[in-house]
C-alpha cells in the first residue's frame, strides 16, 4: 500500500499491534521493506532472492484476514463478514480465532449473538443450551420428525462437519472440470455465501 509512516502519538507502553489497529502507525511493505531489500540484493546473482521475497509478500497479502463490519445505526445490529481463502488452512484458523474474539467482545459489551438473518453455523458453538432451548422446544413441537432442515441448529451441527469448497483449487483444475462432474459441483456452490440457512441438499452445508 501507500506509505503512511509512524505518527508520534503512540505511547511507549502501547504495543505495536494497538498502534497499527488504531491507524497511528503504518508501514508500507513496498517502500519500507521491499525497496531497501532491493537495494541490498541488487546484483545479478540476487535475482532469485528478490523473486523469493516477492512470492513471500504475495502469499502474505493473500493470507491477510480482514473483518468487515456492516452496522445498523438504529438497532445496534452489527454484521461481521470475514472473507477467507478456503485452501489456506492457516488463514482459516486465523479467521476462526477472530470470530472467537468478536463473540467474546459482543458478550462482554452486554450484546447477544443473533441477527436479523438468523443464526448461521459459525455462530452456533458460541450459543449456550439456554439460548437455544426455546428454538429446540418450538422445533420439536412443529416438526417432531425433524423433516425440515434436518439437524440445522441442533447439537453437533456446527462447523465441525461443514465443508467449504476451495474456488482457488477448483479454478486451477478448470480444464478437468469441463470434462467431469467437478464442473457441476463448482457450479452448484459458486454463489454460496456460507450463510448456514441452507437445507441438507446444499453441498456446502453438508
Amino acid at each position: 500500500g501507500a506509505a503512511v509512516h509512524a505518527a508520534p502519538e503512540a505511547k511507549d507502553d502501547e504495543s505495536c499491534f494497538t498502534a497499527f489497529r488504531d491507524f497511528r502507525l503504518r508501514v508500507s511493505v513496498k517502500d519500507d521493506v521491499m525497496k531497501p531489500l532491493a537495494e541490498i540484493f541488487s546484483g545479478k546473482t540476487d535475482t532469485k532472492i528478490i523473486e523469493g521475497l516477492g512470492k513471500i509478500h504475495a502469499k502474505t497479502v493473500r493470507s491477510r484476514v480482514f473483518v468487515a463490519l456492516h452496522m445498523h445505526a438504529g438497532d445496534g445490529n452489527v454484521h461481521t463478514n470475514i472473507p477467507v481463502n478456503s485452501d489456506d488452512a492457516q488463514m482459516l484458523q486465523t479467521a476462526y480465532r477472530s470470530v472467537e474474539r468478536i463473540m467474546k467482545l459482543a458478550r462482554s459489551l452486554g450484546g447477544v449473538i443473533s441477527g436479523e438473518h438468523g443464526i448461521g453455523i459459525t455462530k452456533l458453538e458460541f450459543l449456550t443450551d439456554e439460548d437455544l432451548q426455546p428454538f429446540w422446544d418450538y422445533k420439536n413441537q412443529v416438526d417432531p420428525k425433524h423433516t425440515f432442515n434436518r439437524h440445522k441448529l441442533m447439537k453437533g451441527s456446527d462447523l465441525r462437519n461443514a465443508y467449504t469448497p476451495s474456488f482457488e483449487l477448483l479454478g486451477a483444475e478448470s480444464l478437468i472440470m469441463e470434462k467431469s462432474d467437478l464442473g457441476t459441483i463448482a457450479d452448484s456452490v459458486k454463489d454460496c455465501l456460507r450463510c448456514g440457512k441452507c437445507k441438507p441438499v446444499c453441498s456446502t452445508h453438508v
